[in-house]
């Protein structure tokens, strides 16, 4: 689209600009701002680029003159990027932020009139532009021809409050390049763990860098930069100039919980079972929710949350409780614990009744469902009339669906009710029952894939990633999904601490 100011009959060219990545043009008008058209799918790392007709002055290529504004809920906040000007004076770069944009989200670019060129002349209006960052998180920038990290890895996992930590990396390119290397910890700001960028090395070489301050509880991540030594960086973030950055995600724990603790070795490497679980494709892709959008997970992202070193504390431990029936646990417990959860507030009974006979955890079953029924508020949870099961008449039935079982997405309540109906669970107490039988079959008390003891799934970890036949027979897409639940399995049995518990945790090579 090209947009021409026209006066008396004569075209008057003013500052031209294009966004490059589509090759849209505007020109200074006398109407209201040019919103030229979106463009979609946009990777979180890409650096938008604006190209102008003439010279700019560079004064005037800022961050304020040029504003990115991110949209959440409708509501506009503004970013302050890196905006630059490249040597030939006419290309804008408006640099990605640090880490890069957040997935799924829409951001507006908008070009002022306070964009002068060399010879005075700016816009006649504003320009503004549309990106939709695409639905995949990054834990890299991707920038081609250019250097970039090979590995970035920690020396020392798991690590616990106080211990200092040491990475060890390689840098892929071509001659001599130079790196910077930054710390985050989640709810501060972001710090050197260099002195500015290093000293000439080698690409190739394999290197480290050890961090001599200790480390406090909580969730930190590392991005490393690299460059061409003795020039600037291509691209440039609030951090430094760089070429290209990778990001590694970890924890820092308390301290280690290993008590009641037994080892099973599934015999694979980390690296391999991460590479599995990260090349899932489609629906069964590994992802996480953003503020109620599914975002596809990074790659380091997996690692960390699959890596059962990075949980053995107090917080995280209770994803590899062994979700087999335990003694202790009373019927006024479950009824404390199911209090206020709509429909099944009062059936701590029939959740007792149904764990035992079924071997497993009647905490663990009862906060299953509270999860899968929202609190007890769900429709399946709450009854739909059943009339048709498969194409078939029956008689009209109000069925009960506690966990939402056979809900799948082409059309969830449809599928999990009739499956409800065929169950027979036409009351509250026979889906609970229902709902026992299913999750111990499958799950807690019989292997789906093989006989080996280790593939039964009786840990949330094991039912979030099947260590014994990984990327098969996964309860759940969320990265995060044992994590959330082993959360409200501590707050339990930290206040009844009196029951006896066993712990399974799985070893990699």
């Amino acid at each position: 689209m090209s947009v021409y100011l026209k006066k008396k009959g004569i075209k008057i060219l003013a500052l031209l600009l294009t966004f490059t990545a589509l090759a849209t043009t505007a020109y200074a008008s006398e109407n209201s701002a040019i919103e030229l058209s979106m463009q979609e799918n946009v990777r979180a790392d890409k650096v938008w680029r604006i190209k102008f007709n003439k010279k700019l002055k560079r004064e005037t290529v800022n961050n304020v003159n040029i504003k990115v504004e991110k949209m959440v809920s409708g509501k506009g906040t503004t970013i302050y990027p890196k905006v630059t000007l490249s040597d030939d004076g006419q290309t804008v770069l408006v640099n990605a932020p640090v880490e890069g944009y957040t997935p799924t989200i829409d951001y507006y670019v908008t070009v002022t009139q306070g964009v002068k060129a060399e010879d005075g002349v700016g816009l006649r209006q504003e320009v503004k532009k549309k990106y939709t960052i695409e639905n995949q998180a990054i834990d890299e920038s991707s920038h081609e021809r250019l250097p970039k990290v090979g590995d970035l890895r920690l020396e020392k996992e798991p690590i616990v409050n106080g211990d200092k930590e040491r990475f060890t990396f390689n840098l892929q390119g071509e001659g001599k390049l130079q790196y910077r290397l930054f710390l985050f910890k989640f709810g501060d700001t972001y710090r050197e763990m260099t002195k500015g960028y290093s000293k000439e090395v080698n690409a190739g070489t394999v290197l480290e860098f050890s961090y001599n301050q200790v480390l406090s509880t909580g969730k930190y991540k590392a991005i490393l930069y690299v460059k061409r030594a003795n020039s600037k960086g291509k691209y440039e973030d609030s951090n430094t100039d760089f070429d290209n950055y990778k990001i590694v995600n970890f924890k820092c724990l308390d301290r280690l919980a290993t008590e009641n603790v037994k080892y099973i070795n599934y015999g694979i490497s980390l690296d391999k079972f991460v590479d599995i679980q990260f090349n899932l494709g489609g629906s069964s892709a590994p992802k996480y929710d953003n503020s109620g959008t599914w975002v596809n997970s990074s790659k380091d992202l997996v690692r960390l949350y699959s890596k059962p070193e990075n949980f053995l504390d107090e917080d995280g431990k209770y994803m590899f409780l062994k979700l087999n029936y335990v003694e202790g646990i009373t019927e006024d417990m479950l009824k404390d614990l199911l209090q206020n959860k709509g429909i099944l507030s009062g059936t701590e009974k029939a959740f007792l009744e149904a764990a035992k006979k079924n071997n497993i955890n009647p905490v663990y079953f009862a906060i299953h469902a509270i999860h899968e029924s929202d609190y007890g508020r769900s429709v399946l949870s709450n009854g739909v009339e059943v009339s048709n099961v498969n194409g078939q008449v029956v008689e009209k039935k109000k069925v009960y669906n506690i966990l939402g079982i056979k809900a799948e997405d082409d059309d969830p309540i449809r599928k999990a009710s009739e499956y409800a109906y065929s169950q027979e669970w036409f009351d509250i107490d026979s889906a609970i029952i229902g709902a026992a039988e299913y999750v111990s079959q499958r799950y807690i008390n019989k292997p789906i894939y093989g006989d080996r003891p280790e593939a039964v799934q009786n840990t949330l970890y094991k039912m979030r990633w099947n260590p014994a036949y990984p990327a098969t027979y996964q309860y759940a897409t969320d990265i995060r999904w044992a994590y959330i639940q082993s959360g409200y399995l501590r707050d339990f049995f930290n206040k009844h601490s009196n029951i006896s518990l066993d712990f399974e945790v799985p070893k990699f090579n």
